[in-house]
């Protein structure tokens, strides 16, 4: 069997590979050869074990980035000497912030969007790739961004209190031309969709600044824009104060659409 057949065979079938197994692939050695450790590649003299090495370490750090999701992680216990805590896949990023980011020992993926990362970075071929067309995560990396979902949803519902702005200005300045006298906007309507905007551009910029410490909670984000009000204001503080802010980013994440209130 050449070297395509088998790559080919075990992506296909291979399902809960490890962090090594998707390593020893992308260097060109069958992980059932070594027992799927580099660890083995390395003792039995393979030629390509570094590159196996390499290849693992900059897995760990996608995996503890972000930029790949795992169905668990091994963490080290600094305290025990060889103990290491599994973390499921859905609370890693969670577990990471919460333990100052310890580092990502080990990983199992289930497979699919780690053969696609592995294929965008050059490591094995892309006809290799299952998936077509590609994950979402593979698409962010194409596109030379990180914006999770959330930022996306913020953008356009940004948009939406923008229009909202630019049409009630609109209609003030058609009654304004109809009327001998002017009118004046609604002071509170105009006031309220103006927070609205600054909140959601000062929201989009943290989750670009501070990902991490935005969290994935809207009591999170809010906080942080809150604690950086200085650098996202153009004044210095938010005109908002934090419950109302964790309103507003509360009632985006969870209905997709902007909050009227204050």
């Amino acid at each position: 069997m050449d070297l395509s057949d088998w790559k080919a065979a075990f992506i296909k079938l291979a399902r809960g590979v490890t962090i090594d197994e998707v390593a020893l692939v992308g260097a060109s050695i069958h992980p059932i050869s070594v027992d799927g450790s580099i660890n083995q590649a390395r003792d039995g003299g393979f030629d390509n074990w570094q590159t196996a090495e390499l290849i693992a370490r900059l897995l760990r750090d996608a995996v503890r980035n972000g930029e790949l999701y795992v169905e668990e992680a091994y963490i080290p216990d600094p305290e025990w000497y060889g103990s290491r805590t599994v973390v499921p896949g859905n609370k890693l990023q969670t577990y990471l912030r919460n333990n100052r980011f310890p580092a990502v020992q080990g990983a199992k993926f289930q497979g699919g969007e780690v053969w696609e990362w592995m294929a965008y970075h050059g490591f094995i071929d892309r006809k290799y790739t299952p998936h077509e067309p590609p994950s979402r995560a593979l698409q962010i990396l194409r596109e030379g961004t990180k914006q999770s979902d959330q930022i996306v949803e913020l953008k356009r519902q940004l948009a939406s209190v923008q229009d909202e702005l630019a049409s009630t200005q609109d209609e003030i300045a058609k009654l304004t031309m109809e009327k001998a006298q002017p009118v004046e906007p609604h002071p509170t309507a105009e006031r309220h969709a103006v927070n609205r905007e600054k909140v959601l551009t000062a929201a989009i910029y943290a989750k670009h600044k501070w990902p991490d410490e935005c969290g994935d909670t809207a009591t999170d984000w809010a906080e942080t824009v809150y604690n950086h009000e200085a650098t996202l204001f153009e004044d210095g503080k938010s005109s908002l104060s934090l419950q109302i802010m964790t309103g507003i980013l509360s009632e985006a994440m969870e209905t997709g659409r902007p909050r009227k209130k204050k």
